[in-house]
């Protein structure tokens, strides 16, 4: 009986060059692919306000902030903050980045935003000349 040869399994370095090949076939070698948790939520958000239709020089938050309490509630805006940041944890899971100070890091974060969008919807709400 004549023994076949069995398939060898790929070396280590043969596994990684796939890896990296996949990476590079799914656009995450790419130094935009952010993974880290408070840098891509940031980087989110900004795509989020440029889907507001916030131009290039609009996309920081403290700018932002008054534009979009213009054309949204600041219940809208705070929900759709906590979208971004609970888009960014799956993320962070998916990716292995989250733990448990990088999530306290984020949560902080996302905190400060929503105490920043409160402050200013009662900014807004106070008649000008008192």
């Amino acid at each position: 009986m004549a023994m076949s040869a069995e398939p060898s399994a790929p070396s280590p370095l043969q596994v990684l060059a796939r890896v990296n090949r996949a990476l590079k076939d799914a656009g995450l070698t790419d130094n935009r692919a952010q993974r880290e948790p408070l840098p891509l939520f940031n980087e989110l958000l900004r795509d989020w306000f440029v889907c507001q239709d916030l131009n290039e020089q609009q996309l920081e938050w403290n700018v932002a902030l008054p534009l979009l309490l213009q054309t949204i509630t600041a219940m809208e805006l705070s929900e759709s903050v906590r979208a971004v940041f609970e888009e960014t944890l799956q993320l962070c899971r998916a990716h292995g980045t989250l733990s448990i100070w990088t999530r306290r890091e984020l949560e902080s974060r996302f905190r400060s935003l929503l105490a920043d969008i409160e402050q200013e919807s009662q900014r807004l709400q106070v008649p000008s000349g008192y």
